[in-house]
């Protein structure tokens, strides 16, 4: 009896040690991914991810939430030429856009739910709040970029984009 007794306690032991390994070793990864997911945030805690638009890469912004797309790039005092704010809706539809809050101008890209750019309106200005713009057919995506940044890299309806890491 003595002999099945350690025998017992060598395997509660052994299987206590491969629990708590096989534990930390869950933690470890789901931490790796956790930090993964925090480098591709802002600082306001949105996801940020490569657009492609003609072999041409755009950081951008994701604008997911009401909050987020409430806000969007109001407040900001410029946007940098390979950035961008890229809203996505759950649903197609013709979603309006002001610029309430803006301080620049910028190009609007408006994409369908397959990410091809259905209409542009470029250089919309600042001071055209309160009018709002509509795409003239159902969209699901909005792509927020700098003032000319479309004629820059000959961006055109039609076009089609695509999302990396997203």
């Amino acid at each position: 009896m003595n002999i099945s007794n350690g025998v017992n306690k060598n395997l509660v032991l052994f299987l206590i040690f491969i629990f708590i390994f096989l534990s930390l070793v869950i933690l470890f990864f789901l931490k790796v991914k956790t930090n993964i997911f925090d480098q591709q945030s802002n600082k306001k805690g949105q996801s940020i991810f490569i657009i492609k638009i003609n072999n041409i890469n755009l950081e951008v912004e994701v604008a997911e939430t009401f909050k987020e797309k409430a806000q969007g790039l109001s407040g900001r005092e410029r946007i940098l030429d390979n950035q961008g704010m890229l809203f996505v809706f759950k649903t197609p539809g013709r979603y309006p856009f002001w610029m309430k809050g803006m301080k620049f101008p910028i190009d609007i890209i408006w994409l369908d739910k397959d990410l091809k750019i259905v209409e542009i309106n470029k250089e919309v200005q600042p001071e055209s709040f309160p009018e709002l713009l509509r795409p003239s057919t159902p969209i699901q995506y909005v792509l927020e970029v700098k003032n000319g940044w479309v004629d820059e890299y000959s961006v055109k309806q039609g076009d089609q984009c695509s999302l990396i890491n997203y």
